[in-house]
């Protein structure tokens, strides 16, 4: 006898079958779903799945009940959830990741965008409208996913002074976001210097190899918060991401 599909097996089986789409496990355990280097939702087991929209979009789902508030920030409406319960949710699920797929796919070149490692916080291949839910590609993703530990983190003093430590990071997938912690993290300059301007940027890079020599990283430049509360960490809200050698092809090179 058949065992019966799971939901998230029948909701996998679907999203898959659309004409690009990507599925794989993240690093929190969620499966998550992309085409053309942004995600179109993911799932938590087979009780709830989670989205990003653009703002007007996702109030206007809330509004008409298809999504709740998120678990992480429920104030946001470009974070929806919905929780899995019956057939009707399978559905909706569905239906809720083909607006995104649509959305995406209609203002990104699929191909381009799965090949391309520089970009702007996910900018540079989305309309002005449009609000990607990662401004990370699928290969920038997998390199952070690594085994790579240490970070450079570059703050700014209230004086102008540069500031830049080894520090270690992980990374928030439901935020979208790089985290950096530390010991006694809220007495320390780069803590105070983004409580004061609110802004840093970090770098992960390693050596591929040495010969030849084969450099890669991902920089990550953006708004910060200096977070007290319920432990020390300074979380960095992507604006500009570049990356080099983290594919087989070498398109971004590190900024200036």
């Amino acid at each position: 006898m058949t065992k019966p599909q799971t939901a998230s097996e029948r909701i996998a089986a679907q999203v898959t079958a659309w004409p690009g789409v990507k599925a794989g496990q993240g690093s929190r355990g969620e499966f998550g779903f992309r085409v053309g280097g942004h995600e179109i939702g993911h799932l938590h087991g087979d009780h709830a799945a989670h989205f990003g929209f653009p703002r007007e979009l996702g109030a206007e789902l809330r509004e008409q009940g298809r999504v709740g508030p998120h678990p992480v920030n429920r104030h946001s409406t470009k974070m929806a959830a919905r929780s899995i319960e019956g057939e009707t949710d399978i559905r909706e699920v569905v239906e809720l990741m083909r607006l995104n797929y649509d959305r995406i796919v209609a203002s990104v070149d699929v191909q381009e965008a799965d090949g391309a490692e520089e970009h702007r916080g996910g900018q540079a291949s989305a309309g002005p409208e449009e609000a990607p839910t990662s401004s990370f590609t699928d290969d920038e993703l997998e390199y952070l996913h690594g085994e790579r530990r240490l970070a450079r983190l570059a703050t700014v003093g209230e004086d102008g002074t540069p500031h830049v430590v080894p520090v270690g990071w992980s990374y928030n997938a439901e935020l979208d976001a790089i985290e950096v912690g530390g010991r006694n993290l809220a007495q320390t300059k780069k803590f105070r210097d983004v409580r004061v301007n609110g802004r840093a940027a970090v770098v992960v890079d390693d050596l591929a190899s040495t010969d030849p020599w084969r450099p890669r990283g991902v920089e990550v430049r953006g708004s910060a918060e200096a977070i007290e509360a319920p432990g020390p960490l300074i979380r960095i809200h992507p604006e500009r991401v570049v990356s080099w050698g983290v594919s087989t092809q070498r398109v971004g090179q590190p900024s200036d």
